[in-house]
């Protein structure tokens, strides 16, 4: 259980930002003679910062994030920056051609930006003043199909989620958040042959009133991976026992 000491109400104009990014799924090797360390498909960042210099909220959805080097894909990104405030909607993004690599759905990109200036606060929906909120979802990839073996890996529908916010205390005062909230679908390693289940969705957390902060899982992940029937949980570590 994490613990904080009550925020204390402060007048505006009041110093803070936040960030939080995430990806769907974020290559790390070599495959096929075509090299994937870096490039991650599905990426989502939001930021806020109320320094006057610089005072807004910026939300940002993306095709890939990452390293592009050795590789034919195009960035694609829907943004919205504030102020003013800004919700343009959800739109499709470039496809991502990684094939005979891996066969990549179609990313959606979905953001909205807040600020109503270094000295008033967005309106609070249930406490919450929603300052960049980015959405990225991946309707699925494949990975390398293989004669006999069928495809190395599958990952179903997902989706990644960043959001910059302030939460109200209570006393007049509130703290500000970054979150980064995924949603992992069904994975199916090496033609079916093992399946993993991760629960979701996964929400990692940044929170500080002014005075103390944490940063943990607010929902952290189970990953049960099935081998011929066995189920093996993998703990956060990535060694079994």
């Amino acid at each position: 259980a994490l613990t904080q000491a009550p925020a204390s109400a402060a007048p505006l104009p009041a110093t803070y930002s936040a960030a939080a990014h995430s990806a769907i799924v974020a290559g790390d090797a070599a495959l096929l003679g075509e090299e994937l360390a870096g490039l991650a498909v599905g990426h989502s960042r939001s930021t806020v910062t109320s320094t006057s210099a610089a005072a807004g909220s910026t939300a940002t959805s993306a095709n890939v994030g990452g390293s592009l080097v050795g590789t034919d894909v195009v960035l694609d990104e829907e943004s919205a920056s504030a102020p003013p405030s800004a919700n343009p909607g959800a739109q499709t993004l470039l496809p991502v051609p990684l094939a005979p690599v891996a066969t990549v759905g179609v990313v959606t990109g979905d953001v909205e930006a807040a600020w109503a200036g270094i000295n008033a606060c967005v309106p609070a929906t249930n406490g919450v003043r929603v300052l960049s909120d980015a959405r990225t979802t991946l309707a699925g990839i494949t990975l390398a199909e293989l004669p006999v073996l069928g495809s190395l890996a599958e990952v179903t529908a997902s989706q990644t989620r960043t959001r910059t916010f302030l939460q109200d205390d209570g006393a007049g005062g509130s703290d500000v958040v970054s979150r980064a909230t995924t949603t992992v679908g069904d994975i199916r390693l090496l033609g079916g042959q093992v399946t993993v289940d991760v629960t979701s969705p996964v929400v990692l957390q940044a929170r500080s009133d002014g005075s103390d902060g944490s940063a943990d899982y607010v929902n952290p992940p189970t990953v049960v991976a099935t081998v011929g029937g066995e189920e093996i949980t993998i703990p956060m570590n990535g060694n079994p026992e």
